[in-house]
């Protein structure tokens, strides 16, 4: 593992998992833990309110995770497909787990 100054901020678009052991030892810890342990400094985002572009949200960040908020429906998923969408078009770092992975497929005519 190599030590920086400065770790890399990534955005975590969604919510924390706080049930224990969801079945993927990796994600145990929660997210802020697993990328704490990867020498990052995770920020979780509110959800999108529709204030402020992607650039806008994303800015000074060096990729973001996206992991759907816990009362996520099919129909509030747009945000996610948009946020899938701006990712591939900036080539922006993207890890899409849970409900935002269904949506990135989507987004992306799967």
């Amino acid at each position: 593992m190599f030590s920086t100054n400065n770790p890399l901020r990534i955005a975590v678009y969604g919510s924390e998992i706080k049930t224990k052991g969801r079945g993927v030892g990796l994600w145990a810890a929660g997210y802020h833990g697993a990328l704490t342990a990867a020498g990052a400094d995770p920020v979780f985002l509110k959800p999108a309110c529709g204030g402020k572009s992607w650039a806008e949200i994303l800015h000074g960040f060096a990729g973001v995770v996206a992991c759907a908020f816990e009362n996520s429906t099919p129909g509030k998923m747009g945000d996610y497909e948009s946020l899938c969408l701006w990712c591939r078009e900036h080539r922006f770092p993207l890890l899409t787990i849970d409900q935002a992975l269904l949506a990135m497929n989507s987004a992306f005519g799967g």
